[in-house]
């Protein structure tokens, strides 16, 4: 098979978002020949919905350093801000910071575009509200983020913009504002407008401030949307073991304490296979069923199994 029929249909197959062929015939081509930047970032992101963070990584940084040499710096931006916002969910705020801080300097580089200080801004409004604990800050930076989005038509930078100033303003007090600003963004995820990796950032995060603001009804109802989100994409790992995360918690809410062992199992077995950020969910839904059973040995230490008969049998 020839190098050119593995890239044409591994950008179909990444159009149509089946990963696994994407990864699979885009890292083909590229073994044969070097991929171009734009394909670059087709592979990484595919590795990434993958799971495989430390692949998706050394990508993107292929594809930033192939837009750098190519003058196009709207590319090297979008690409060195993508990286900092992956390692940062990862865990890795230095690396993430670093990355961040290049786009802030090529933003700065080349002042007569003005777009190109949209990302960065999310990476100092992430700042603000996490490291900082400037709530009031970080709605202002998200808040410009989101108008140059909706300026320059970039619904990945408003979608994330609107997504940081809700959080912002739960984190203020403002629920009813926050709340009205996640559904507003998450209109434009379910319309399909927003590419993967920020629809499931946007899907995992509103349901997690659904819980904050105990506003159940929200909870349940996006729950279901990101269910049929990641239900269209089998090969999805990352933002999957999220969505069983959520899943148990509201089968916990309701006591079906048997699905929730359930879920929170597929939780965990997806956390494993390279979803980060289900680790805490996964392993804290299955704690409150073992608590809530009296078994309180194995609600304290997440490394028992789980003994529900019918995970049991569905485990053979």
């Amino acid at each position: 098979m020839t190098s050119s029929t593995d890239l044409e249909r591994g950008r179909a197959a990444y159009l149509d978002r089946h990963w696994v062929e994407a990864a699979t015939r885009l890292g083909s081509a590229n073994r044969t020949e070097p991929l171009e930047a734009d394909d670059l970032v087709r592979l990484a992101t595919s590795a990434y919905i993958l799971g495989e963070l430390t692949i998706g990584t050394d990508y993107l940084t292929r594809a930033h350093e192939q837009f750098l040499a190519a003058g196009d710096i709207r590319g090297a931006v979008r690409a060195a801000s993508w990286l900092g916002l992956q390692l940062m969910l990862a865990d890795d705020d230095a690396q993430g910071a670093g990355w961040f801080a290049r786009a802030q300097r090529l933003s700065e580089e080349n002042p007569e575009d003005e777009y190109l200080a949209g990302m960065p801004l999310i990476g100092a409004a992430l700042g603000a509200l996490y490291g900082a604990g400037d709530a009031e800050g970080a709605a202002r930076l998200f808040d410009r983020a989101a108008a140059l989005g909706d300026r320059f038509g970039d619904p990945d930078l408003l979608a994330l913009g609107r997504l940081g100033k809700a959080q912002s303003e739960v984190a203020l007090g403002n629920a009813t504002d926050g709340l009205r600003l996640l559904d507003e963004a998450m209109v434009a995820v379910t319309a399909g407008e927003v590419s993967p990796i920020p629809s499931g950032i946007t899907y995992c995060a509103l349901i997690g401030i659904c819980h904050l603001a105990f506003d159940v009804r929200r909870a349940y109802e996006w729950t279901l949307a990101l269910d049929h989100w990641c239900d269209a994409q089998p090969d999805l790992v990352s933002f999957s073991g999220q969505c069983q995360s959520h899943r148990a918690a509201l089968f916990l809410l309701h006591g079906a304490w048997t699905e929730a062992l359930e879920a929170a199992e597929a939780a965990q077995n997806l956390f494993h296979s390279g979803d980060r950020m289900a680790g805490f969910g996964a392993y804290y839904q299955q704690g409150e069923v073992l608590r809530r059973r009296g078994d309180f040995d194995a609600a304290c230490n997440p490394r028992l199994p789980i003994t529900s008969p019918a995970i049991a049998a569905t485990s053979m």
